[in-house]
């Protein structure tokens, strides 16, 4: 069985103080990433391959926010710029096929697809 282990009050900082086993932690990941592998699975089928690649790229700024709310972690300007940056490159090359009417990219988007697909990140 799976247990969140307590360590007594006689411990030295009291992060240790509720350490979860790290089975528990291992279990967690590995149901996470069955999700997002599902995601993308579900998503992939309707987002076009070059949406895709923009969708991918949100996961440095997503990654960022969250660690920001979740850790505290605080990022200078270079590194937010940095992200931005890739961002931003990813947009420009799928540009072409947003807006060209004959690309066929633009026939084979479904917004709940690449809704999907986001969520696996």
């Amino acid at each position: 069985p799976i247990r969140i282990r307590r360590r007594g009050s006689d411990s030295k900082s009291p992060a240790q103080d509720s350490d979860i086993d790290p089975t528990l932690k291992f279990l967690v990941m590995g149901i996470l990433d069955c999700f997002g592998t599902f995601f993308t699975a579900m998503g992939a089928v309707y987002t076009p391959g070059v949406f895709q690649t923009l969708l991918n790229q949100t996961l440095i700024p997503c990654t960022m926010f969250f660690s920001y709310l979740i850790l505290r972690t605080r990022y200078n300007l270079v590194q937010m710029s940095g992200a931005l940056v890739i961002f931003l490159g990813a947009s420009v090359t799928i540009l072409p096929a947003i807006f060209s009417e004959t690309a066929r990219a633009s026939k084979q988007f479904r917004w709940y697809a690449c809704l999907i697909y986001f969520f696996s990140n």
